[in-house]
């Protein structure tokens, strides 16, 4: 069986609470607009419980953990948003280590509230940026 393209600059579609209505929306908005990659990880297990363009994750230390992506960036400036589940009583920061990222892959770790290292039970990471 042989696929074909689809090519088109606007994507429109009628709207399912709105009856008779049609939107439009430049698909260059949903190119650059949407994550390109993210991970839901449970440093505990430790085990990805969910993500798009992830290839593998390693667990490298205490707290630290190194997902890889699937579909590589364009280039290592891309924007990544991480959440990690507090450890209880106290307020946990979250630090992405710049310069370790890459087109290929990135380390983040989870600082508990003295500075060390720890593992957190749920962390959630997204990745913003070009893929190439």
């Amino acid at each position: 069986m042989a696929y074909g393209n689809l090519k088109f600059d606007t994507l429109t579609t009628s709207d399912s609470k709105n009856t008779n209505t049609e939107k439009s929306l430049d698909t260059s908005y949903i190119f650059n607009g949407v994550a390109k990659a993210w991970i839901k990880y449970d440093q505990d297990t430790p085990e990805v419980d969910d993500s798009f363009n992830q290839s593998s994750t390693e667990d490298t230390s205490e707290g630290q953990f190194k997902p890889s992506f699937s579909n590589s960036m364009a280039n290592a400036e891309y924007v990544v948003s991480i959440m990690a589940e507090a450890e209880a009583g106290l307020t946990d920061r979250c630090d992405y280590q710049q310069k370790s990222s890459s087109t290929t892959s990135l380390v983040h770790c989870i600082t508990a509230e003295a500075g060390s290292l720890r593992d957190a039970g749920n962390s959630n990471t997204v990745i913003h940026g070009d893929v190439a």
